[in-house]
């Protein structure tokens, strides 16, 4: 028997010696395109999001699971006002350290600020996570060109991302599973990030070398943090594209496009996951081992809605945050947070077309008896954020939909800047938001103070008709093609219309310029100031307007006329082959004359093949 004990024990040491077994299965908990969305937001008839609630289901399933891997595909900030705080706070990577984030990626949005805002944030965070004794998550960030850094602002970048520990990949040790971890933004997200002071690497490229180094460095399982996105156009699916070049990859966590995928995505054995945005889901897949590879066992997209309870403690973290942005930003617009500015009754059909007019009322409380008049204040689709909710409208909720960037100030908020349009310009304005917007999202433009007609299945960039400004009494005044026009935008619309004619070959000319016709190459001198030089900003126009409608108790309501369609685009279809080509325009004449140019080169070509014919067959026939 002593024996027998004696051999158990020395098996009982040999057994526990042994490297622990690596696990079949891995949990990944997920999420993207955040946005600044720390607390719950309406939904319905409830609230739904807020990282309280999602610090409630990351330790339900951790503990379900003993194991998990927690990611974000980025854009994590940008779009509320405790983005307000993003360069001296850092509350939404703080927010994740408190949350147990292993890794995140960069987004667009993350540059809004410009490398130097990128720069202040992480070294704020780096500060405050040392001063509350929390880790940071690992910021990996593949596809950056470090040799084309631009500026100042790029320098201030590159050195703060690597006192963070910035990295293009990493391995994380999982119950016993090597995973390799890289992180990287899209073509169409570089196109959204203007301010980013680098370039970057094409992602396929970059995601074949790292997939084949973190094979060289053990990785078991592969996955990519990806900010490039779903669409529907299959040519245009970028993470899917992905996915079939780089078959290595076992799962691409996909933001940017703010994609929900009840199910995910499957191309050979590469899954693609997203869980929508703002905070609305936490995204839960587990694979398990499938021969040398992983298949998706399980799949969810857990809803972080009123049953959930949220953390009491990071509640209360959240509320401080709150008190942070109420001293340090909104008193100095002259507002607070839960401020009631006015009433929304119910549907507003023509919200975007309100957004656009806040503008003019800005502009024109601004500027006072200096006023200039605008033709046109546009608004375009993707600097809109969220709508407003039925009932009572904050100060917050009027910030939340136009959130975005940052002044010449070094406060949040883009500013409202000039711009001056040919008549001509005006009419590939229109354009823009008749053929551009559909295959470019985000471009579908509102204006105040004009309008334009197109029929949405004729040729495409000469779908637009007619283009008009509101007269004094309501009609339509026509344009004069070579005069110059007032148009007013955020400064991040500016800066892209500006892009326009490069995007389509200079098919299409958007030229802004100042009051003398000469191109805006500064729009920081642009920028629409009042009368002691403060910046006018595109939230601050909208929360104007809507106190403006509420009165100083906030009770009034916004106008009926909101709750209409709008007036002030008119589509039609073309319903015969002549309607295809009317008014055709300049760029169709271009590419006929260009048709017809190409057919009279290739028939004298063919004309001067067949002289050399006949005359190689008269000189055989003399011999």
């Amino acid at each position: 028997m002593r024996r027998l004990a004696w051999l158990l024990l020395a098996m009982a040491l040999l057994l526990a010696a042994l490297p622990a077994a690596a696990q079949d299965t891995v949990t990944v908990l997920f999420s993207h395109d955040m946005h600044s969305h720390l607390t719950p937001v309406p939904d319905g008839d409830g609230m739904r999001g807020g990282f309280a609630r999602l610090k409630t289901l990351i330790d339900r399933e951790t503990e379900a699971a003993g194991d998990v891997l927690l990611l974000d595909a980025g854009d994590f900030a940008m779009g509320t006002l405790f983005q307000t705080v993003y360069e001296t706070d850092a509350l939404e990577l703080m927010m994740m350290a408190h949350l147990g984030y292993d890794a995140v990626t960069l987004g667009n949005h993350e540059y809004d600020y410009e490398g130097t805002g990128l720069a202040n944030m992480l070294r704020a965070a780096m500060k405050n996570a040392e001063a509350e004794g929390v880790a940071l998550p690992a910021l990996l960030c593949a596809n950056i060109d470090w040799t084309s850094v631009k500026d100042a602002h790029g320098e201030a970048m590159q050195a703060a991302m690597t006192e963070y520990g910035a990295k293009e990949r990493m391995i994380i040790e999982h119950d016993g599973v090597k995973i390799g971890v890289f992180g990287m933004m899209g073509a169409d997200s570089v196109d959204c990030a203007p301010l980013a002071p680098v370039t970057f690497i094409d992602t396929i490229t970059c995601a074949k070398e790292q997939a084949a180094a973190l094979k060289r460095e053990g990785a078991e399982l592969i996955i990519c943090l990806s900010h490039s996105g779903v669409w529907a156009e299959a040519d245009r699916s970028e993470d899917e594209l992905l996915a079939k070049a780089v078959p290595e990859i076992d799962l691409i966590i996909s933001g940017h496009t703010h994609t929900t995928l009840n199910q995910p995505i499957v191309h050979g054995s590469t899954a693609i996951a997203s869980c929508g945005e703002y905070t609305m889901n936490l995204g839960r897949i587990v694979l398990e081992r499938s021969g040398d590879r992983w298949r998706v066992a399980e799949y969810a997209l857990i809803p972080t809605t009123d049953d959930v309870q949220g953390d009491a403690q990071i509640d209360e973290r959240l509320a401080a945050y709150r008190e942070r942005v109420d001293e340090n930003y909104f008193s100095s617009f002259g507002y607070s947070y839960d401020q009631v500015l006015c009433r929304n009754p119910g549907e507003l059909l023509s919200e975007r077309w309100l957004l656009a007019d806040a503008v003019v009322e800005a502009v024109k409380a601004a500027e006072g008896d200096a006023y200039e008049p605008i033709a046109l204040a546009v608004v375009p689709d993707g600097v809109i954020r969220s709508a407003l909710p039925v009932g009572g409208v904050t100060a917050s909720d009027a910030f939340n939909v136009l959130s975005l960037g940052i002044g010449s100030d070094r406060k949040a908020g883009y500013p409202l800047v000039n711009a001056y349009l040919t008549g001509r310009e005006l009419y590939d304005l229109a354009e823009v938001d008749a053929s551009v917007s559909q295959i470019m999202g985000g471009t579908h433009l509102y204006a105040s103070g004009g309008g334009w007609a197109y029929e949405s299945n004729r040729l495409i960039l000469s779908r637009v008709s007619d283009v008009w400004l509101d007269g004094e009494n309501g009609e339509r005044v026509p344009l004069e093609m070579d005069k110059l026009y007032r148009v007013v935008a955020d400064m991040y619309s500016a800066q892209m219309l500006s892009t326009v004619k490069s995007k389509s070959f200079g098919l299409l000319s958007l030229e802004p310029k100042d009051a003398q016709g000469n191109p805006v190459t500064d729009f920081t001198a642009a920028i629409v100031r009042d009368g002691q030089g403060k910046e006018v900003k595109a939230w601050t126009a909208l929360a104007d307007y809507l106190h403006a409608l509420g009165g100083e108790d906030g009770s009034g309501s916004i106008p009926a006329q909101y709750q209409q369609e709008p007036e002030g685009i008119v589509i039609g279809r073309a319903e015969s082959i002549g309607d295809h080509f009317r008014h055709a325009g300049r760029i169709w004449y271009v590419l006929g004359g260009v048709l017809l140019a190409l057919i009279a080169a290739i028939a004298l070509m063919v004309l001067g093949v067949r002289a050399v014919i006949r005359c190689t067959r008269r000189r055989r026939a003399k011999k």
